[in-house]
């Protein structure tokens, strides 16, 4: 949108390095005492953190030494130690950059605009890691400039601001373009890692459960959720991504998830002729419930738009409209004489305001531009499935669209194989053994 509007645009990116164990103690207490938290408290939180410890690989005649870096992960104590330093640093980056905003996960940041403004809010995070003893991890920190659309200037780069890639998850921010797109290196050696784990599988239980997690959930996860401001591509870059992962996984030319398990499952039990339904109905049917990464971005894809740009271009096209017809409407007025606003004489002579008046402060008036907004950041609906010829009392039981897409897939075969949706009869499926079964059996491979 900034650079539909004609702004250059820079993003920052940072991340404190291992930020929860490296925190000092003193930092906390020095940033609570400011806060004015009384001295019994700080105590408590002292004695909380400040624990002696002795490592048992540094045997048993070790000394024992006094944690001074630190909080435990993941406990509401660590959140409010954390938080309250990391306040300090939201503060002091909205008053020097002049009410810029500081986008924060906890210790993962975002912010962008112009260049200036980037580079002061990146001398306040440099300063604030230095006083509070912190570092930034290198991997996750990087700034992208992206030139305002139609702009044939070249942007310069900033001595100031850290070098490296914005990236979050698989994604990395396209300067030339504008956009995130999927880092296919990176993709690349997490394809490696899921073949050393499926190929240490030793049962059709723990390749499946392997692929489910690390294929569908791990990669969709970090391929980043379809949104409108991503478009089509995006989704058209996941599919074409996860056809190259199967590619890579299964050389033989044609094979896929499909022809693999059915592959297993005829050589270990001599079964022929499995139907596809078995492999990806839902285990409570009595089902392999194999997750198909495909399946998800093709129900949105026709929701979304073939390039964001559009509805940038409709916007401008309805300012356009509008301002000619106001234009229009005011110089067709009809004049009557002597002519008085509050006391004062008017002159007819006075001209309607130019184009570029009428559109400076858009950003802060315009209801039309935060629709604009609003639709690019939306998520798509998925698309909606008709019901199958089949049993309708089974098929409510799966009624999220990814299920629904299986059911309209291979229900109909496995209806006729089995005559219902269920390959096990009712009641006669363990599903909590089963469940427990999958889970104590499946270990990764280091």
């Amino acid at each position: 949108m900034k650079t539909r509007l004609g702004e250059d645009v820079t993003v920052v990116r940072s991340d404190f390095k291992w930020f929860g164990p490296s925190l000092p103690h003193s930092t906390m207490f020095t940033v609570l005492r400011y806060y004015g938290v009384s001295d019994r408290w700080i105590g408590f939180f002292k004695k909380a953190l400040e624990a002696p410890m002795q490592f048992i690989d540094d045997g048993p005649d070790a000394p024992v030494q006094v944690r001074k870096r630190g909080t435990p992960i993941s406990g509401p104590l660590s959140d409010m130690l954390g938080e309250s330093v990391l306040f300090c640093l939201d503060f002091a980056f909205n008053q020097r950059t002049n009410g810029v905003f500081l986008w924060r996960l906890h210790d993962d940041i975002w912010f962008w605009g112009d260049k200036s403004t980037c580079e002061t809010g990146w001398n306040v995070m440099t300063e604030f890691a230095e006083l509070m003893g912190l570092d930034f991890a290198e991997d996750k920190t990087g700034s992208v400039q992206i030139a305002a659309s139609g702009s044939e200037s070249t942007l310069t780069s900033s001595s100031v601001l850290p070098a490296g890639d914005v990236v979050w998850g698989f994604l990395k921010l396209d300067a030339k373009s504008g956009r995130f797109v999927i880092n296919q290196k990176q993709v690349d050696k997490h394809i490696k890692e899921l073949s050393l784990q499926l190929s240490s599988c030793k049962c059709v239980f723990d390749w499946i459960q392997a692929w489910n997690i690390y294929a569908s959930r791990f990669f969709s996860t970090n391929f980043g959720s379809p949104a409108n401001c991503f478009g089509r591509a995006h989704v058209d870059e996941i599919l074409e991504t996860f056809e190259k992962i199967q590619k890579q996984l299964f050389t033989n030319e044609g094979d896929n998830v499909t022809s693999v398990i059915k592959k297993m499952l005829s050589d270990r039990f001599d079964i022929q002729d499995i139907p596809e339904g078995y492999i990806y109905f839902p285990s409570s049917l009595g089902g392999l419930e194999v997750k198909s990464p495909f399946i998800k971005p093709i129900l949105v894809r026709e929701s979304l738009p073939a390039s964001p740009q559009i509805y940038m271009d409709d916007f401008f096209r309805n300012e356009a409209r509008v301002y000619k017809d106001a234009k229009e409407e005011f110089e067709s007025r009809p004049v009557k004489k002597p002519h008085y606003a509050q006391g004062h004489e008017v002159n007819d002579s006075v001209e309607f305001f130019t184009f570029e008046e009428y559109t400076r402060y858009r950003e802060f008036k315009s209801f039309e531009l935060s629709e604009v907004f609003d639709l690019l950041m939306a998520e798509p609906r998925p698309r909606y499935l008709e019901y199958f010829e089949g049993n309708r009392c089974e098929y409510n039981r799966y009624d999220d669209p990814y299920h629904r897409w299986i059911m309209q897939l291979y229900g109909g075969e496995m209806v006729r194989r089995f005559g219902g949706l269920n390959v096990v009869q009712p009641g006669l499926l363990p599903m909590g053994m089963v469940t427990m079964f999958k889970k104590s059996r499946f270990q990764w491979r280091d």
